[in-house]
């Protein structure tokens, strides 16, 4: 059995082929017409009057060898179009409409030339980082300690022992009892207790 006008296959590629059009030629046709609206010094004869044809007027110099118009031919492969994969049967597409739930993590995309420049990024700052690290090393390295700075840090030392912690009220009063858990369901949102 055929497939009817309202096909939703049918349908999606003649959107597919309407937006292609669009794309191709729809706009340049489109300007062309409003820089002539916008013209007030326009005239129709200038686009839409046939020249002389040179071959009968060789004599005339605004005269034109006439010529075989190309013709225009639009090419409405699915493959040649930028929506046309999505007009076959069978296709999942609800992850490409405007009104599905997108994921919150987004794709990042980079070129050769973005890859560099990180990379050339990444090799300034580690010789920043090891400079600093040169710096640092030099700031911490050993000083020559006398016996009496020793004796002046050995006296700020302070050797005691640490207090013990008192243990939680219910647990001394009652150790055979147990708390009750609180769960959260994730469906309900209500406080399970057993």
């Amino acid at each position: 059995m055929a497939k009817g006008l309202r096909a939703k296959t049918r349908r999606r590629l003649r959107t597919a082929r309407r937006e292609h059009f669009q794309e191709i030629q729809g706009k340049s046709d489109q300007q062309k017409i409003v820089q002539r609206l916008n013209n007030p010094y326009y005239d129709l004869r200038s686009d839409f009057s046939v020249k002389a044809n040179a071959f009968v007027e060789p004599n005339n110099p605004q005269a034109v060898f006439p010529q075989i118009a190309k013709p225009n031919i639009m090419d409405f492969r699915s493959h040649k179009m930028a929506k046309g994969g999505w007009t076959g049967v069978n296709n999942f597409r609800k992850i490409h409409s405007e009104n599905a739930i997108k994921s919150k993590y987004e794709s990042v995309v980079k070129t050769n030339e973005d890859l560099e420049r990180d990379a050339q990024n990444k090799e300034q700052q580690m010789e920043s980082d090891s400079e600093e690290e040169v710096q640092v090393a030099q700031s911490k390295a050993k000083k020559n300690y006398t016996i009496d700075d020793i004796m002046q840090l050995d006296s700020k030392l302070s050797i005691g022992k640490k207090k013990k912690q008192a243990a939680p009220a219910l647990q001394a009063s009652n150790p055979v009892k147990k708390e009750k858990k609180k769960v959260f369901s994730k469906k309900s949102k209500k406080i399970i207790k057993f």
